[in-house]
């Protein structure tokens, strides 16, 4: 157990008489950094989870992830009520046995009580460690270990958190056992039987700080398990509001089970914004408004505290930097860093109880700073300092203990190090287990000592690895490392059992036979023995980033028609979206898949003009931005590509399409009559009909074809005129007329309804041959080789008198004939193709011969 530097660490008298009397005394020196070495910092974040699970209470311990440790306090599931009391206790306890399950959850430090307090900030900033350095998790190979104890500690949360039949909080159960009794007894949990009273946070008795950082954990775990697990992640999201309103509501500063301990401060506003951030992230919130200047975040609310359980300012700062940008946060998180001491190459800077987790919050602030760039000096400096922690210093102590080949053993944990005797931590005994991952307290300012009893140096607690977790994921992040190594290190480590299966993934069974012939030279006889051996290998899984796929397009942009000169909308798009996550066995086994989240909505997406196309007859092809330039006539807007959303997901869209059309612009006629007077605006497209060309661009004696829809049947009423006297009309169909004669030019062909409606549509002439243009575009691209090929291919569909309307025309034959042959052949395309790649600098193709 520790405190802030300002708070007093205090034993019972019992306890505390017991460790003057028989302390082992281990000289104090100081500790200065060797020179850095490159560091495995993939191993280190996944080893540190391993911490969680040492201190991991309840039910589901045993065959867990680590071989010693194993179910504890499992009498927490029948907890007296206590003196709760009127109507929390009807909640509380609806059967009225006077007893409620509030097994589970973690041990703070090396004792076994609980704190809702330091449980909600542990998940709160591995979620923080997450949501900072994207897939760092999945890099390391330990993404599905890093959701097992974000689950363990938020099942606990909601679990102490009792709801009435509206949803809100009626109590908290928020420390489990007296924190003076745990700490005269020293023995391991799993033999415990010392009585665990609950301490209760009501609307009456409330600790908004508490109740805080409760709901920052829930929503942050929300946010992690967002896309992979949605109805757990919406529970964690309910609890979360409902906490974060009881501590807004019913604000006070209740220190029942916290005093002596975690005794927090009456300012609860730190929390408050951590939580409304998460909150906005999972988009069950508004943005917080908070935006500091000068270690101010409103009201003096902010005394200039590193970030760790009782102060999450800078934490904010950090999350809200990522998500936001805002250079505020950033220049914030500079002020406070130097504020503390800087970080520099060269020097270590840790001071007060329990030194490294202030450092590693340090960190934090430098890597933000960094802002992605490995080569910075604030990057470079937050390395430094990790790799002091790990073990680059004088002592040549890694203060995460298993990692490197030397570490702190007179650790301050009752689980890992029961004792020898009944005196227990006094004894100052090597600890019996190895507790992986488990960061302690190491070395400050006056050095290190090596004592059990000494737990500012030697003792761990979820704080510390909350706050390394920032840190190694940023260092990581930056720098990287091996992501096998730690699943190498399970299978040698009698502490961590390497067959436990965080996620989905099962151990492969290998089968080994052993044959032995022995020979009896008197007969010459043989006698054969063969052994089979069945054994499980473990499988060691590494999980890829999760890609984010669009299944279904649920709604189109509401913009289709568009009247020339327009720019494009593409908003109010909806999709129904899942994520798809790879993984790979990389020993034990040789199997792969994908593993696939629930499907999501994403609702109101705009996509940007520039990163679509928009394609158009013949294959031309525009870019977005260049809708204004489109002449009327029927287009398709494409996007495959990636949009990202705000939760920073990248979302991948494949083969969208949305068909558009361009009008002319409106006519407006104005009719008088006597009574009344009457202004009629008219469209050209009208409401009673439309006209439209196959194209928009012919070569000269080509053919077009003029079509009616939507009330053809005007076209006998109508009159048609057109601005060339050589043109002819033919009509084919009741609503269609083919046009012909056209010279070089313009053509403009204007109908008019008896009703004084009128549509226009124009044609543009070329002539002569501009050798590869097959589809008569004024340009040479692949588009024209693919109409050659589909016209070979396909000729009934896009041959000279297909039945496709960008099928080629005789002019296009004229112009694909680039090798001056009798016919088109596949030939014309492959010299096209040259072209375009520079292979042959013109066109056409002499003949030799």
């Amino acid at each position: 157990m520790k405190n802030l530097a300002k708070l007093s660490k205090k034993l019972t008298a019992a306890a505390a008489s017991a460790v003057m009397a028989l302390t082992s005394t281990a000289s104090i020196q100081p500790v200065t950094s060797a020179a850095a070495a490159d560091n495995n910092y993939y191993e280190a974040l996944a080893m540190s989870l391993y911490m969680y699970d040492a201190n991991a209470c309840g039910s589901g311990i045993t065959d867990g992830p680590l071989t010693w440790r194993g179910d504890c306090h499992t009498y927490d599931a029948e907890a007296s009520v206590g003196d709760l009391g009127g109507s929390e206790k009807s909640i509380v306890d609806p059967d009225g046995d006077g007893k409620v399950d509030v097994s589970g959850g973690f041990h703070d430090a090396g004792d076994h009580i609980k704190f809702n307090l330091t449980i909600g900030f542990g998940i709160n900033s591995l979620a923080l460690s997450d949501y900072l350095n994207p897939d760092v998790y999945e890099k390391a190979g330990c993404k599905d270990h890093l959701i097992y104890e974000l689950k363990w500690g938020a099942d606990y949360l909601m679990k102490t958190t009792f709801l009435d039949s509206s949803g809100n909080v009626a109590a908290v159960a928020h420390v489990v056992a007296n924190g003076g009794e745990d700490h005269a007894i020293w023995l391991s949990p799993e033999v415990q039987t010392y009585k665990r009273p609950i301490y209760w946070l009501t609307a009456g008795k409330n600790n908004s700080a508490v109740c805080c950082e409760m709901a920052a954990g829930l929503a942050g775990t929300a946010y992690v398990l967002k896309d992979t697990e949605p109805g757990y992640a919406e529970k964690c999201i309910k609890y979360a509001k409902a906490l974060l309103a009881f501590g807004q509501k019913n604000v006070g500063n209740e220190g029942g089970g916290l005093a002596d301990f975690y005794g927090t401060e009456a300012q609860y506003q730190d929390e408050e914004a951590m939580a409304q951030a998460w909150l906005w992230l999972c988009k069950a919130g508004d943005k917080p408004t908070r935006v500091p200047k000068n270690k101010d975040y409103g009201n003096s609310q902010y005394d200039g505290w590193v970030y760790c359980w009782n102060k999450v300012w800078q934490g904010y700062s950090a999350l809200m930097y990522k998500a936001t940008g805002e250079q505020a946060f950033a220049d914030e998180l500079k002020v406070e860093l130097e504020s503390q001491g800087d970080l520099k190459v060269g020097t270590y800077n840790a001071d007060g109880w329990g030194a490294s987790r202030y450092n590693c919050a340090k960190q934090m602030d430098a890597i933000a700073l960094a802002n992605g760039d490995k080569d910075a000096d604030y990057a470079k400096a937050a390395k430094y300092q990790m790799d002091h922690i790990l073990g680059d210093n004088s002592l040549g102590y890694s203060f995460l203990l298993g990692y490197g080949d030397k570490w702190p053993v007179h650790i301050h944990h009752r689980a890992a190090n029961p004792g020898s005797d009944a005196n227990g931590a006094s004894s100052n005994p090597s600890a019996k287990y190895t507790a992986y991952g488990l960061l302690v307290g190491g070395d400050d300012k006056s050095g290190y000592q090596d004592q059990t009893d000494k737990y500012q140096y030697t003792e761990g607690a979820l704080d510390y690895n909350g706050c390394f977790a920032i840190a190694c994921a940023g260092i990581a992040n930056l720098y990287g490392g091996d992501p096998t190594a730690m699943p190498a290190l399970a299978k040698k480590a009698d502490e961590i059992n390497a067959d436990f299966k965080f996620g989905s993934s099962s151990s492969v069974v290998t089968t080994e036979t052993t044959t032995t012939v022995t020979t009896t030279s008197a007969d010459n006889e043989k006698t054969t023995t063969t052994t089979t051996t069945t054994s499980p290998q473990p499988v060691y899984t590494i999980t890829m980033t999760a890609a984010y796929v669009v299944q279904e397009v649920i709604s189109y942009p509401s913009k289709s028609i568009y009247t020339v000169g327009e720019s494009l909308d593409l908003s109010g798009i909806s999709v129904k979206v899942r994520s798809q996550t790879y993984w790979q066995e990389v020993e034990g086994g040789n199997r792969s898949g994908i593993l696939y989240g629930e499907p999501f909505i994403i609702d109101n997406i705009t996509l940007d003009p520039q990163v679509v196309t928009i394609g158009g007859d013949n294959g031309a092809i525009w870019k977005g931005d260049m809708a204004n330039e489109l002449k009327p006539g029927s287009y398709t807007v494409m996007y495959d590509g990636t949009y990202t959303d705000d939760w920073h997901r990248n979302i991948q869209f494949t083969n969208f399409r949305h068909s558009i059309a361009v009008k002319e612009a409106a006519v407006t006629t104005t009719t008088t009559t006597t009574t009344p007077t009457t202004t009629t605006t008219t469209y050209l497209d009208g409401s009673d009909f439309e006209m439209s060309l196959d194209r928009q661009k012919i070569s000269v004696g080509d053919k077009a074809v003029l079509t009616f829809t939507k009330g053809a049947n005007l076209i006998q009423f109508g009159n048609l005129s057109y601005d060339d006297d050589v043109i002819s009309l033919t009509k084919k169909t009741d609503s269609t007329y083919e046009i012909v004669g056209l010279k070089e030019g313009s053509a403009r062909i204007v109908f008019v309804a008896p009703t004084g409606q009128s549509k226009a549509v124009s044609l543009t002439v070329g002539t002569g041959i501009v050798f590869g243009d097959a589809n008569c575009d004024d340009l040479v691209d692949l588009s024209d080789v693919v109409l050659i090929m589909q016209s070979l291919a396909n000729p009934n569909k896009y041959g000279l008198n297909g039945t496709d309307k960008s099928h080629i025309t005789e002019s296009g034959l004229a112009n694909a004939n680039v090798n001056l042959q009798d016919g088109v052949t596949g030939e014309d395309a492959l010299y096209i193709q040259k072209y375009l790649l520079k292979l042959i600098t013109e066109l056409p193709i002499p003949v030799i011969g």
